[in-house]
């Protein structure tokens, strides 16, 4: 039987090799080893010429660069004859940068163009210093063994990514439920209730015939009005499923749909500065404002202005209605409404305040900080 010639871990065959060739890797992998400042270096400057995310913000930097110099060591254990060491802890720091940039809402995009450029930036530092003799054979398979790495981590960073992403769907998938289920046992079950007890008391009222049975059929049509007004206000957010086109676009179609009161709008600022989900919840709690000034305020104008900086998005809306007392609020569906308009804003960072009295009208705040940045991914 012939005997196996003994392979290196590429699968060539050294058997008639001459020792320069095995010395010749070892050697390149000293200078490969020595030249891990310069890969870094090269690869973060390729980075920055393209603008990539990945260097302008210092925690996808660090794992950039911390990945790169796994990669360049792996290449460098190779020439030594070494099998790529694909460990629990490695695996894990993949998939940390993938959630970091999930949670950083840097496109996968990038990933893959900061991986073309660091196989680009790797192999062409190597190629510096493969004899060019040597370079037809070398060189295919230092490029393999790149490739392997590179994509290993890509692998892992993209699952992570993705199981990122369907975590943040379901859990804004159960607190839009959870949501839902506040606004209707808020804004509906409470009117409802209070419709069910007034009805009760009109009964027994005139069972015995007391002057409180009229009274009492009279509060249950008001919470009966109230239970309706309450179940269109929570369906009409049911149907803003659709991201916003732009927030004074929004505004100014509702206020059409207003026909008892003159509504003016006014947008300033550029309204990439805020996320869309930001938009959105603005425009929830500026609609509801309108609503307590036209169902329950009887104004016959309201003006809302909003002012949208990079650091800030602040909304006011003020109307010439009956005003109220907000500490002696009596109306179920307006303390509802106000509560729901001060929670929207809390979750958002933000704040409400509402300034009013009786024959002055209402002046509603909201502010709502923003992070300063337009995010283009």
């Amino acid at each position: 039987m012939t005997p196996r010639h003994p392979q290196d871990s590429a699968g060539q065959d050294h058997t008639n090799a001459p020792a320069e060739i095995k010395f010749s890797n070892s050697l390149l992998a000293t200078a490969v080893q020595w030249r891990i400042p310069l890969v870094l270096d090269r690869y973060r400057e390729k980075l920055e010429r393209v603008g990539s995310p990945l260097v302008t913000d210092p925690v996808a930097r660090g794992q950039a660069l911390k990945q790169a110099r796994q990669i360049v060591q792996e290449v460098v254990g190779y020439l030594r004859g070494l099998r790529p060491i694909f460990d629990e802890r490695r695996m894990q720091f993949s998939r940390e940068v993938g959630v970091s940039r999930a949670a950083s809402n840097i496109h996968p995009a990038e990933s893959l163009r900061a991986a073309a450029l660091l196989f680009e930036t790797i192999l062409g530092t190597v190629a510096e210093l493969v004899p060019a003799a040597d370079a037809p054979t070398m060189l295919p398979e230092i490029a393999v063994a790149i490739n392997n790495s590179v994509l290993y981590r890509i692998r892992e960073g993209a699952t992570a990514y993705a199981s990122f992403l369907l975590a943040n769907i379901h859990e804004a998938n159960m607190a839009e439920r959870h949501r839902i289920a506040r606004e209707i046992h808020d804004r509906v079950g409470h009117a409802a209730s209070v419709a069910q007890r007034s009805l009760d008391l009109h009964q027994l009222y005139a069972l015995h015939g007391q002057e409180n049975a009229e009274q009492s059929l009279e509060n249950a049509r008001e919470a009966l009005r109230e239970t309706v007004d309450a179940i269109r206000a929570v369906t009409t957010d049911l149907h803003l499923s659709e991201p916003l086109e732009g927030l004074e676009k929004a505004l100014l179609g509702h206020a059409t749909s207003v026909t008892d009161t003159m509504v003016r709008v006014c947008v300033n600022g550029d309204e990439a500065w805020a996320p869309p989900h930001v938009l959105e919840e603005a425009f929830l709690v500026v609609r509801e404002a309108l609503r307590n000034a036209v169902s329950h305020g009887q104004a016959g104008k309201a003006d809302v202005f909003i002012d949208i900086a990079p650091h800030e998005l602040r909304a006011t809306i003020d109307d010439d209605g009956v005003g109220f007392e907000p500490d002696e609020v009596s109306s179920a569906s307006l303390s509802v409404g106000l509560a729901s308009m001060r929670e929207r804003a809390e979750l958002l960072g933000g704040s409400v305040k509402v300034l009013s009295h009786v024959g002055w009208g209402t002046h509603v705040e909201l502010k709502v900080p923003l992070s300063g940045r337009r995010d283009d991914f």
